[in-house]
């Protein structure tokens, strides 16, 4: 199996002069998520190859006539960017009419929130210049950054064509528009609020994962705190994977040995962060420093540490975005060689 590493050195510096800009929206204080996000699950390895597409006006004209993005022209009313989007050089990433009802976004919740809400949600989906796709690495996850200054966005084409925004699929690209271009994707992708460990923290699904986050010590709040540029990954093992690895509750992992813990949370971890789409078949390198094993075919991905190759992870519940990172649920807790024992 060849080696797919996960993160590249040169993602970023090859994006920085393409997507360089000032920024054209007035952008809104980091807060507290409005919405209902969609709940994210591994894409449909059917898909529509994305199509080049000459169009003529503006973002705003474009959007404005056509039918599946009605949802998208009445947001960019209610957040009183119709006419910003007439003008300038930047990117749209356009979600349809169901991908906005799919993450509980109706005609009357729009209306319901308040422009700097709406605007808010509007300015994650925009580059503040014109993405060309011709510059984006094959297979690396490339951060790029939003019009949202709080948060970064990320880029994926895989080697068979297929272009991602985080978990999003673009199902229509290169759309020109004056200046500008759209990429019209099938899901909405929700603002990041929280960093990786306020996530894992907020989760009770992950309760014993937390109580071995504190047990292990500083060594791994460190890994979950990154602000690395290209965020971090965290495959986050549920409180049944913990028990099943022997853990029955918070009191055992409470009497775990500190540098075992940290060792195997370590593990958990991968400096890119990486959006389920994105995951590629190979040898990834983690913090700990032991590389664990990916899989992926039709049915979804699947992990395997050094120290447990018999029996993969599988992810339960995937892309929860943070404001470092992205966390992925997994139903099994890995194991590096050097605590196999």
């Amino acid at each position: 199996m060849n080696t797919t590493r996960i993160q590249s050195a040169q993602s970023w510096s090859l994006l920085t002069c393409a997507l360089a800009g000032a920024i054209w929206l007035t952008s809104c204080s980091r807060g507290t998520d409005v919405g209902p996000d969609p709940e994210p699950t591994l894409p449909s390895t059917t898909v529509t190859m994305p199509s080049t597409v000459t169009a003529t006006g503006s973002l705003t004209d474009i959007v404005s006539r056509t039918p599946h993005l009605s949802l998208l022209n009445a947001a960019l009313t209610r957040a009183g960017l119709a006419e910003s989007f007439r003008t300038g050089s930047r990117t749209l990433f356009a979600p349809t009419d169901e991908a906005f009802r799919a993450a509980g976004y109706a005609k009357s919740t729009l209306d319901s929130l308040s422009p700097a809400q709406v605007q808010r949600i509007l300015q994650y989906h925009v580059l503040n210049s014109r993405l060309a796709v011709s510059t984006l690495p094959v297979n690396t996850p490339t951060p790029v950054p939003t019009a949202l200054v709080t948060a970064s966005m990320t880029l994926f084409k895989a080697s068979d064509g297929r272009l991602f925004a985080n978990a999003a699929r673009i199902v229509q690209a290169d759309i020109g528009a004056m200046n500008s271009v759209m990429f019209v994707i099938d899901r909405l992708m929700p603002v990041p609020s929280l960093s990786t460990l306020e996530l894992i923290r907020a989760n009770p699904e992950l309760s014993l994962f937390r109580q071995a986050i504190d047990r292990a010590g500083a060594t791994v709040l460190t890994a979950l705190q990154s602000s690395a540029e290209g965020g971090i990954t965290v495959f986050a093992p549920t409180n049944a994977a913990f028990r099943a690895a022997g853990y029955a509750d918070a009191d055992a992992v409470r009497s775990a040995e500190p540098a075992r813990l940290a060792e195997v949370l370590r593990y958990h971890v991968v400096n890119r962060r990486t959006f389920s789409p994105m995951l590629l078949s190979g040898d990834v390198a983690t913090v700990q420093g032991t590389p664990l094993s990916i899989a992926v075919s039709e049915q979804g991905a699947t992990l395997t540490g050094r120290g447990n190759p018999v029996t993969g992870a599988t992810l339960l519940q995937t892309d929860l975005t943070a404001t470092n990172g992205v966390v992925h649920l997994i139903d099994r807790v890995l194991l590096p060689t050097a605590v196999n024992n």
